[in-house]
């Protein structure tokens, strides 16, 4: 499977499997499971909410498997990181994350994480790379409590 995040017809239109909650609810579980998962140029695989008071609804979650490998490589021309996430722009939870595969590779600014922008927790980021993991042309690896 991939996901070919950038259109050089509109720019601003992005491959991306998505579930999100903008108010009240809250958002779906999103999962994937494929040989082989490529998400580059700034294609992404997320579950967001956002909500402006204390009722804003939770994330769902996200489980990807991919048995061969998933890749995330790059970013788009606006640099929207090609993505696994999970995400809170409000009071509620933003879901967990867990990528199930024998070789993961993060390059060039691919990115995953679980991220919080309010007042709502970040998740928890579950990663079994069974062979490897390779991090490469971008280099950070960063946890925050």
């Amino acid at each position: 499977m991939q996901l070919i995040g950038f259109s050089p017809i509109a720019p601003d239109v992005i491959s991306a499997i998505v579930s999100a909650a903008y108010s009240f609810g809250s958002a779906g579980n999103v999962t994937v499971s494929t040989g082989r998962l490529t998400a580059i140029k700034g294609g992404y695989v997320l579950s967001t909410t956002s909500g402006k008071n204390s009722t804003s609804g939770n994330g769902g979650d996200v489980v990807v498997n991919g048995t061969d490998f998933v890749k995330l490589i790059g970013v788009s021309p606006t640099f929207a990181p090609s993505l696994l996430g999970t995400t809170t722009f409000g009071a509620g939870k933003a879901g967990n994350l867990a990528v199930n595969t024998q070789n993961l590779v993060i390059q060039n600014g691919g990115r995953i994480d679980s991220a919080t922008v309010a007042t709502g927790d970040a998740g928890n980021v579950t990663v079994n790379a069974s062979n490897s993991i390779e991090v490469s042309q971008g280099k950070r690896i960063l946890i925050i409590y």
